[in-house]
């Protein structure tokens, strides 16, 4: 049986999920161990608000580092 879900049920489903499954410590090593072409994918796909919540301004800072140097 396939489930019929909108981009909008999705979205719902991600957010309640990923807000209620990870700690911020969870979603920074989740992040440290994508590749860099996978990390700045997500980084230009998902809202501001949503990938930098729980993070803290070192790591975002460093991260930006990165993208300079790629």
């Amino acid at each position: 049986m396939a489930l019929k879900l909108s981009p909008q049920d999705i979205k719902e489903i991600g957010q309640f999920w990923g807000s209620s499954a990870f700690t911020p410590e969870d979603f920074k090593n989740m992040l440290d161990t994508l590749p860099p072409q996978k990390r700045k994918d997500y980084f230009t796909t998902v809202p501001p608000e949503e990938r930098l919540a729980g993070l803290s301004q070192e790591y975002i800072e460093n991260y930006l580092k990165t993208l300079k140097k790629g």
